[in-house]
């Protein structure tokens, strides 16, 4: 029997915020869930949230694998001019961008699996296979503190996001497919940015992406696939796409965001 899954969207009734961006798991690359543009919702008006519509995506549930949780655009120049966009993964491999204002589908990507590895077809607890990791882009829980923290000596110079940066320029959002490949993909339209590179072993089970100046991080966990849990970087500057990786020695990152980056650019990860 074929699961359809579905993503809810709550709000205010009486207010809305425009242009505040939500760009990983927990908010920002520090894991913080600190939404720090957000003026509105207080204690006093908590009470007069309401449920204001749910999408219904075909998203096809591996295991109690299902959709991974959303991340938001706030403003947004596309085909369809200035959009808000709620951008999620399914588990099979799909990719959806939602108008968060008019709940309709802006555009969808089906991911091809390109690995020599058979997708896993016996899904478990540990290891449900499918796309596991929440998207990311480039940017803080606020589009207003975008790109103006200055970088630390470690981090070196700030280099230039992926896509552009700055009012009305090409975005990017990351998504690792289930056969491992980090796409980057066009804000408005969902398309290939740069081809798909290698990055993770295929069947892994991998935690929410986050991004700190054009490098991107994951981490798996579960030994899923026949693959050594580990801490993965990959850098998209690079002429050779370099990709760095950390071996746990058996035992997987704790937690769904697998990991935090510091103001100092340090990338920490807690082990089980």
């Amino acid at each position: 029997m074929r699961k359809i899954s579905f993503a809810v969207v709550a709000a205010a009734i009486c207010v809305a915020i425009y242009g505040a961006d939500w760009p990983t798991q927990s908010g920002s690359p520090h894991r913080d869930g600190w939404a720090r543009a957000e003026k509105a919702f207080t204690k006093e008006n908590a009470s007069d949230i309401d449920l204001l519509y749910k999408y219904k995506a075909d998203n096809k549930s591996i295991g109690r694998s299902s959709l991974t949780t959303p991340i938001v655009s706030g403003l947004l120049i596309t085909y369809l001019g200035f959009k808000e966009m709620l951008v999620f993964a399914g588990s099979a491999d799909t990719v959806y961008s939602v108008d968060a204002d008019l709940n309709r589908l802006i555009w969808k990507r089906q991911l091809e699996y390109k690995a020599d590895k058979q997708p896993i077809k016996a899904a478990s607890n540990v290891c449900p296979g499918g796309l596991t990791a929440s998207m990311a882009m480039a940017g803080s829980s606020s589009a207003l503190t975008f790109g103006r923290r200055r970088p630390s000596p470690r981090q070196g110079a700030r280099r230039t996001p992926i896509g552009g940066a700055g009012f009305g320029q090409l975005g990017a959002y990351f998504v690792v497919s289930s056969d491992g490949y980090l796409h980057t993909l066009n804000t408005s339209t969902g398309g290939d940015l740069i081809p798909p590179v290698k990055f993770v072993p295929p069947n892994s089970r991998v935690s929410s992406l986050n991004v700190e100046n054009n490098i991107i991080y994951a981490a798996t966990s579960g030994d899923c696939g026949g693959n050594s849990n580990a801490v993965y970087a990959i850098d998209l500057s690079s002429d050779d796409k370099k990709i760095s990786s950390f071996d746990t020695h058996g035992s997987g990152t704790a937690g769904i965001g697998g990991t935090t980056i510091g103001a100092d650019g340090t990338v920490y990860v807690q082990i089980a």
